[in-house]
């Protein structure tokens, strides 16, 4: 025959392995470092509800000072970060840790407070 053995063909199924893992990996890590504050929806209709509520138990203040202003969850706003990123969005609300949560069309975005220049109502 071709003179290989099982051994080969094991070793050479777990490199095969090792090599689509690695790549899987990567792929991942890229999409996290690519935007890393971003988690998209791909749910459906009915699970955006139960989507939602998590995300108000993890964000529970529903008014947000900035700057002078006032902004409360379910308004949609208008954000610009230090890094000049623009995010448009219903308003979830805010945790603790100073972190806002924004849902928009495609993906639900938590940023910090102190990486934000600046807030507008867009209604």
């Amino acid at each position: 025959m071709l003179g290989l053995e099982i051994s080969d063909i094991v070793f050479a199924a777990f490199v095969a392995y090792i090599i689509t893992w690695t790549l899987k990996s990567f792929t991942l890590l890229w999409k996290v470092f690519k935007n890393p504050d971003t988690i998209e929806i791909k749910q459906g209709e009915k699970d955006l509800t139960h989507i939602l509520q998590k995300c108000y138990n993890l964000f529970p203040k529903e008014i947000i000072q900035f700057r002078g202003r006032t902004f409360k969850r379910g308004m949609k706003v208008r954000i610009v970060t230090n890094q000049h990123k623009t995010i448009e969005g219903k308003l979830i609300g805010m945790n603790n840790d100073n972190i806002l949560c924004v849902i928009t069309q495609k993906y639900i975005v938590a940023h910090e407070m102190s990486n934000i220049e600046e807030i507008t109502d867009i209604e």
